[in-house]
């Protein structure tokens, strides 16, 4: 397929279209045991397409490109991805993935929030659940994330727990198996209480529900952990 793209690439090499698609092909191919060996000749190829088509979408490509190898290297395309298509929240979560990287939280913040309104605008336009929606527990885990290292804890536990009481579902947002909304949650919650040292509510959300018991050996050891290390860090010895 890689080798077809390329073929339509030098009939018309004025087809945006076909070396965008030829750029994600490439990245794509890596889930098939096919490694990129030359980051920047694909990045070469994006920079010809944003020749032409400065607002093209293919902005989410060059972002997940340097995702895992140089955040910095993204960072044009992080301040451009969710003008290019603001209707998909995906489009702005991404480029929080690189300003996290670098360490600079406040934009993460910003473009993980931009993702959630994306998100809730969807739902109230289409009348579809949470759970409905894709990568929706993903994206509010990071803007929870994003929020507490700026040290705005509240604000990142008020959308944690808001992630725990939304709707479960037998197939989509199951509590017991630590995927979809529900796991997200648990992850979240557990990982602001430690990162912030608020154990007090770290033993409030142990004993409250929201972060629940579980017939899994492995969540409840997670969930036991954290009100373990809380009453311990509060001196609450006996308990």
């Amino acid at each position: 397929f890689l080798k077809g793209l390329e073929a339509v690439v030098a009939a018309c090499p004025d087809d945006v279209e076909a070396k965008a698609l030829l750029a994600i092909q490439c990245w794509r191919n890596q889930d098939f045991g096919l490694e990129i060996t030359s980051h920047a000749a694909v990045d070469a190829l994006l920079d010809a397409v944003f020749a032409k088509a400065p607002n093209h979408p293919a902005h989410h490509y060059r972002v997940h490109l340097w995702d895992g190898e140089k955040a910095e290297r993204a960072l044009r395309s992080a301040a451009a991805i969710g003008g290019t298509a603001p209707g998909i929240a995906h489009q702005w979560h991404m480029a929080g993935h690189v300003y996290a990287k670098l360490h600079r939280h406040v934009e993460a913040a910003w473009q993980q929030e931009a993702s959630s309104r994306t998100d809730h605008a969807a739902m109230a336009r289409d009348r579809v659940m949470p759970f409905l929606i894709h990568n929706y527990g993903h994206n509010q885990g990071w803007l929870a994330r994003s929020l507490a290292c700026l040290g705005r804890g509240a604000e990142a536990l008020a959308i944690a727990k808001n992630l725990a009481e939304l709707p479960r579902h037998p197939k989509w947002n199951k509590g017991d198996d630590g995927d979809g909304i529900a796991g997200e949650a648990r992850g979240v919650l557990a990982q602001v209480c430690t990162d912030l040292e608020l154990w007090e509510e770290a033993v409030r959300l142990c004993r409250d529900g929201h972060l629940e018991a579980s017939e899994s050996v492995r969540l409840e050891t997670e969930r036991l952990g954290l009100l373990g290390v809380a009453l311990f860090r509060l001196g609450r010895i006996d308990e």
